[in-house]
């Protein structure tokens, strides 16, 4: 997401992370609580804060700079009173961007047309995440032709 928000690529990645205790029955060995930084090539840092233990479910994205800030801000959460868990399963609070994201891949197969996002994004994806659990276990910055990029 940083990438395609700046349109800059990202040159080294440091994670701090936590396991508060409250780690779920396999959900592996990683942190629960996580911040990563993320030095871009330009002269910018991007930081991404995670908790996969919070009950506020949140997702958004901001955008600082000399003009000004550029906010997407977190859909709504609808209350459900059956429920103690106020906020829907994230495949139904997306379930339109979902759809249109498999509507666009149906129309580049039958238009032979290039995806908006390439194999390669999901590759810088991939080495970004693996930079990012690089730094975390051994406690250093990472750069991104460390983990592959």
């Amino acid at each position: 997401m940083v990438r395609y928000l700046t349109g800059e690529e990202v040159e080294s990645v440091v994670s701090f992370g936590a396991d508060m205790g409250l780690a779920e029955e396999g959900a592996g060995d990683g942190p629960d609580t996580a911040v990563t930084l993320l030095r871009l090539t330009i002269v910018a840092i991007a930081s991404i804060d995670n908790s996969r233990r919070s009950r506020h479910y949140d997702q958004r994205a901001e955008v600082f700079g000399p003009g000004g800030v550029v906010c997407v801000e977190n859909q709504p959460a609808v209350a459900r009173p059956e429920t103690d868990d106020d906020i829907p399963f994230f495949a139904q609070r997306y379930r339109d961007s979902y759809l249109a994201e498999m509507s666009a891949f149906v129309e580049c197969v039958r238009r032979d047309r290039q995806p908006e996002v390439s194999g390669n994004d999901g590759r810088a994806a991939l080495v970004l995440a693996l930079a990012a659990l690089r730094s975390y276990r051994e406690g250093r910055p990472v750069t991104v032709s460390e983990a592959g990029g």
